[in-house]
């Protein structure tokens, strides 16, 4: 009975010892093709060219996994590949770094062709309900035209309409929008010129129904909404 159980402790050391050279091995693949380099990576982190180097327009210190990785895509590319390696959480509602950036995980793993025998993909319930939830198969781009009464409006607003349905049957209200905005901090409209003007108020993404946002621009602000469908296909709609 000796020879099966030394046999299975020898497999459980070497699948333990196996997975550091399997992340090891994929850090320096992608190293090999440059996949810090490329677009795709550029535009996941929102990384920006600051003069010889790059530096992300996030500043959300939960957005990246490396310590300086806001200005080194690589460190955080090879951050990330790293975190794909770790066990689950034990926290109910903590999410695995592959849950958590799933758009990063598919494009490497699709770019590295992990070996789901020693990368496997685990599973993300949380993520999974939030988007079958919104189970988006269109998408428009909404744009609000200015207000009389606020000058600031005049730059306009844009944000993303999920539509639920692609034939456009049921209730379009019922859609989610996807919106990026600034949260003002002051009325001054000194000090809000200013800061608008430099960029110093906080941006922040917000997921709402389009009814709420219909009440928003048109309902309170008499303001038009512009609906213009994507050509998108269904999986540019679902990255």
């Amino acid at each position: 009975m000796l020879r099966p159980l030394l046999a299975l402790a020898f497999l459980a050391l070497g699948a333990s010892a196996g997975e550091p050279a399997y992340r090891d091995q994929l850090i320096s693949r992608s190293r090999e093709q440059g996949l810090a380099g490329k677009r795709r990576w550029h535009k996941f982190l929102h990384y920006r060219a600051r003069g010889k180097g790059f530096r992300s327009e996030a500043d959300g210190p939960k957005f990246f996994l490396a310590p300086g990785g806001r200005s080194d895509p690589r460190a955080e590319l090879e951050a990330d590949l790293a975190a794909f390696f770790e066990p689950m959480p034990k926290e109910p509602k903590a999410q695995h770094p592959q849950c958590r950036f799933p758009a990063r995980y598919h494009w490497l793993k699709e770019e590295l062709s992990f070996a789901p025998d020693r990368l496997p993909e685990l599973p993300c319930p949380q993520f999974e309900t939030w988007r079958d939830g919104i189970g988006a198969r269109a998408v428009s781009m909404v744009f609000a035209n200015g207000f009389l009464n606020d000058p600031a409006s005049m730059y306009g607003h844009t944000f993303l309409r999920l539509h639920h349905q692609e034939s456009g049957e049921g209730d379009a209200l019922l859609d989610y929008t996807i919106d990026f905005a600034a949260t003002p901090d002051t009325d001054n409209p000194i000090l809000y010129t200013l800061e608008g003007v430099n960029g110093s108020f906080k941006g922040e993404y917000s997921l709402v129904p389009f009814y709420m946002k219909t009440q928003e621009y048109s309902n309170l602000e008499m303001r038009d909404l512009w609906d213009y469908r994507l050509n998108l296909t269904q999986a540019q709609i679902d990255l």
